[in-house]
């Protein structure tokens, strides 16, 4: 039987997370919910299904096993306890939420329910981002002395202030760069390197909004890893992201560039189980990028085989957890446990 799903929210995320349930033999898209009963009946009649404003009422439908919620992030919790109360499987776009009081519930009520949750964070399926966590894992460099990303992003303060303005407000989005892009980078962080034990930030706000739009930020890992972050949407131009994981034996540099992951590994001595050319000083790879519909397939997966997502929400929790030590710290200018 193929898994019902209804996407709450109808914003401009909402497409993309259809036409990947769509493209899912082992889906179906049954149903859309939004508080403006025309954007829902806009939104249904292109897909060809049911149209809600009712929450409630869409959460008693038996047709759907499953929400994918794209709303404002500070709704995603409340929205996902109540799907998870009326026996419904989880997914809602990052942040898990902007409150951690609410996200532990959220958690909480999915685990004692008994259904998945997943949080979105696509690039967690960059076969790039892979094979790096096998090498990090393998210690096939050694020990890692240093990590830095850099994130220089175009977004302009009308994009922050478009849809209601809602990203531009604290009390909506919960902050900018770090809680609605570099996020990214940081659940990355977390999975190749574990917990975080302490972080240090600085914040600037050069669109003059109440959210960021540059940060820097360092985090500390329990196993004395260090990461450095550099991130902003006041580029002239999206540049490609950069991540450096400096090792004693060498290096290893991920670019991501025009849909493409390219993976260079710079070392004297790189095992050939792991890239199959263990002759060359530098070796280059050009990878897919993960994808929002890698992240849905996955989902799905873990429903039909009974299985934790590849993405849980314990990471999302943890994610949450790191960048609001990251707000914390720059407001009291100090160093922060997290």
């Amino acid at each position: 039987m193929k898994i019902g799903f209804a996407i709450i929210g109808t914003g401009t995320i909402a497409d993309v997370h259809a036409k990947a349930i769509l493209k899912n033999k082992d889906a179906k898209l049954i149903a859309v919910r939004s508080e403006s009963k025309e954007r829902a009946e806009e939104f249904a009649k292109k897909y060809g299904i049911k149209a809600y404003t009712d929450y409630e009422e869409l959460l008693k439908d038996k047709d759907i096993q499953a929400v994918d919620i794209v709303t404002k992030n500070n709704t995603h919790a409340e929205l996902g306890i109540k799907a998870a109360n009326a026996k419904k499987h989880v997914l809602v776009e990052k942040p898990i939420d902007i409150s951690l009081t609410k996200a532990e519930k959220l958690v909480e009520e999915c685990k004692k329910n008994n259904v998945k949750l997943s949080v979105i964070s696509q690039k967690r399926f960059d076969k790039a981002i892979l094979l790096a966590k096998k090498i990090i894992d393998k210690k096939e460099f050694g020990n890692i002395e240093h990590v830095t990303v850099k994130m220089m992003w175009h977004r302009t303060k009308e994009y922050y202030e478009s849809s209601g303005g809602w990203r531009s407000k604290q009390n909506t989005s919960g902050g900018g760069v770090l809680m609605i892009q570099a996020i990214h980078y940081i659940n990355l962080l977390g999975y190749l390197f574990g917990d975080a034990e302490s972080v240090k930030s600085e914040l600037m706000y050069k669109y003059k909004m109440e959210v960021e739009d540059t940060a820097h930020a360092t985090i500390n890992f329990k196993n004395n890893i260090m990461a450095e972050i550099d991130a902003t949407v006041t580029s002239p131009k999206t540049m490609p992201d950069r991540i450096e994981i400096k090792c004693v034996k060498g290096n290893i540099l991920l670019y991501s560039f025009n849909g493409m992951h390219i993976l260079r590994v710079y070392s004297r001595n790189f095992l050939r189980s792991t890239i199959n050319q263990i002759q060359n000083m530098i070796h280059l790879l050009y990878i897919k990028k993960g994808s929002i519909g890698n992240q849905i397939n996955d989902f799905i997966n873990s429903i039909k085989d009974n299985r934790e997502p590849s993405v849980t929400g314990d990471d999302g929790l943890k994610t949450l957890k790191i960048v609001l030590a990251l707000y914390k710290s720059a407001k009291l200018k100090k160093e922060v446990k997290v």
